[in-house]
């Protein structure tokens, strides 16, 4: 409470990371790739005295070094529940590839990153930006447009890489941000739709499957700079509660659902596209005891 300022009552947001500050990353100021893996979520398990690690609780231990983002009132809870995804989407499509004004930004991937992403490289103040998703994302291209995207391409019933092409005049994209889940081609065809001398953001989890057909003669030889991006640090998590705070309300049909506690496996399940109650799911949030 006297590090951070706080007393009870106020809103936090807490990192995911947990930085031990004298490992050699966080010595470079790299602290998301801190070695200790210290951190909340998928960092540790509940074998880990406290055992109070995760987010889907009442309450959540706040380790000595944790880093602690003071949020206003204003905002309601299920929109604040978005600075997770949308902090991502701010590293991924804003600042590592150093999105310029006016650059044009293919987001491979519409899920709720990946829309995220185009809030992101809208405010960095990309000229153009494209979508690619498959006919099952529909409701989510859509959501794209809504967001500020300028084209939306469904890989199911075009090429996406002649339709960047054809969308950039020929030049193709500045940066590509590919956030797909699982799938490998879009990996491919980012090489193939990004400018020479452009950047690749690869964030998409691909649960370890090899990519096929990647050649990588064709980075060396168009000097494209690839980089892989995982999670999201303090000045990204900053900006996103920013936006949040300026757009929230414009964000909120992101918010599909929100779960008691007690349903969280249903909550992992809807958005996982595995239980259905006719609301096509894209962000998920709990309600913990009785919050707005």
């Amino acid at each position: 409470a006297r590090h951070w300022q706080v007393k009870e009552g106020d809103r936090v947001v807490v990192e995911a990371i947990i930085p031990c500050g004298h490992c050699f990353q966080c010595a470079i100021g790299a602290t998301t790739l801190c070695q200790s893996s210290q951190g909340y979520g998928l960092y540790a398990g509940t074998g880990i005295e406290p055992s109070l690690w995760g987010g889907y609780a009442t309450h959540m231990y706040i380790h000595p070094k944790a880093l602690l983002h003071k949020v206003p009132s204003s905002i309601p809870t299920d929109i604040l529940s978005l600075f997770n995804p949308l902090s991502n989407g701010v590293r991924w499509a804003y600042e590592a590839p150093k999105t310029a004004m006016g650059g044009t930004v293919v987001i491979e991937g519409p899920g709720q990153r990946g829309l995220l992403s185009v809030v992101a490289a809208r405010e960095a103040g990309a000229g153009k930006i494209s979508v690619t998703g498959t006919s099952q994302d529909a409701h989510r291209l859509d959501l794209a447009l809504q967001f500020g995207a300028d084209a939306v391409i469904n890989v199911d019933e075009e090429n996406p890489v002649e339709r960047v092409i054809e969308l950039t005049g020929g030049r193709k994209a500045d940066v590509v941000v590919e956030v797909s889940a699982g799938a490998t081609q879009p990996v491919v065809d980012a090489v193939d739709m990004v400018r020479p001398g452009g950047r690749i953001v690869l964030a998409g989890l691909k649960s370890f499957k090899p990519v096929p057909n990647l050649i990588t003669d064709k980075i060396v030889i168009n000097e494209i700079k690839v980089m892989g991006v995982l999670s999201a640090g303090w000045t990204s998590i900053d900006k996103a509660l920013d936006i949040l705070a300026r757009r929230g309300n414009e964000l909120k049909p992101l918010c599909t659902h929100m779960f008691a506690l007690e349903d969280a496996d249903k909550a992992v399940r809807a958005l996982g596209r595995e239980y259905e109650d006719g609301t096509e799911a894209v962000h998920i949030a709990l309600n913990i005891a009785g919050a707005d």
